[in-house]
């Protein structure tokens, strides 16, 4: 779909449903049919956003919080975690929590120019999310988490802001404990080094360019060289010629998350990228994850039938919204 959506919420609602259905099947249809059906009259009662700009204190606040759910928050808690521990730099970010009569009900995290990473949170909170965001980044760009609770703050955010809201990449999160290992694909696995530095930001840069093109490529280099430094690369390799890559985080609450995962078009159709991401997955359990996580293209058959027969589980629909202010 690649109409704009005006932000009268009712057309969003129509239109993303049959988005949701189009793209996720069965589990997102339900999802999405409860969030048509609810709408933006409730109040959001003793609901609060509090912002946050210490990393530090809100680390603090909210990683015990989100360890009861690691699967779903682990963006948010890696992301955390790497900030808190001056691995990673979040210019200009924005913690953000909802409570609710003082409890925690939610959590999002905002750094320009990217869009809003948002946890599951009931569409209230994610109202008063919206709420609380639109003085304080009137630009944003975008939205992305969990269907339900995005579709919940695109809604509000085109009320309260005159923006246009545009159904951009759908997902699907999976999530494995036990590893399934191809048979029959050449070649072995192996940590990057220093030496594949070139490679894997190449890999990278052609990763995003092809799979998420609209995104801003700020940092996407830094990162894939800090995480060969950190081990989290994995390179696939056939007769020593690398052929593929996938990332592996360091586990958060237990659970790693897996990605991306490349494999340049002239080595694909061999099962180098189910390999290499079997491997990845495989290395960071026997490292001590309980679990491993990975976010796949809902529109893409070939590797959601990958994941699925090397032991990933589906968990639950993504989508991304992204926005454009009102002329």
């Amino acid at each position: 779909m690649n109409s704009v959506i005006m932000h009268g919420c009712c057309g969003l609602r129509r239109v993303a449903a049959a988005y949701v259905h189009d793209h996720y099947g069965e589990l997102a249809w339900a999802q999405g049919n409860r969030v048509a059906h609810r709408g933006l009259t409730d109040k959001a009662g003793t609901m609060q956003a509090l912002v946050e700009t210490d990393v530090h204190r809100f680390a603090e606040r909210v990683l015990p919080w989100v360890a009861h759910a690691p699967v779903v928050h682990n963006v948010l808690a890696t992301n955390v975690e790497a900030a808190r521990d001056g691995r990673r730099t979040f210019d200009g970010a924005l913690w953000l929590t909802v409570v609710d009569d003082g409890e925690t009900v939610g959590v999002a995290h905002h750094t320009p120019p990217y869009g809003l990473l948002i946890c599951p949170m009931p569409p209230a909170a994610a109202r008063e999310l919206a709420r609380a965001v639109a003085p304080l980044r009137p630009d944003l760009s975008g939205v992305n988490g969990l269907s339900e609770t995005a579709e919940a703050f695109a809604l509000a955010w085109g009320e309260l802001t005159g923006a246009s809201v545009v159904p951009a990449m759908a997902q699907l999160l999976y999530e494995t404990d036990r590893v399934a290992l191809p048979a029959g694909v050449p070649g072995r696995g192996r940590v990057a080094t220093a030496d594949d530095h070139d490679l894997i930001v190449d890999w990278a840069l052609a990763f995003h360019a092809e799979a998420v093109p609209d995104q801003p490529l700020d940092g996407i280099a830094d990162t894939a060289a800090r995480r060969i430094v950190d081990g989290e690369q994995l390179i696939w390799e056939v007769e020593g010629r690398p052929v593929c890559f996938a990332g592996a985080s360091h586990p958060s609450a237990g659970v790693a998350r897996i990605g991306p995962v490349y494999t340049p078009p002239a080595q694909r159709r061999h099962g180098y990228g189910g390999a290499c991401t079997a491997a990845a997955s495989q290395r960071a359990l026997d490292g001590g994850a309980v679990r491993c996580m990975l976010y796949t293209d809902a529109a893409n058959p070939t590797s959601n039938s990958i994941y699925r027969r090397i032991g990933y589980q589906l968990v639950d629909a993504a989508r991304q919204f992204t926005f454009a202010p009102a002329r």
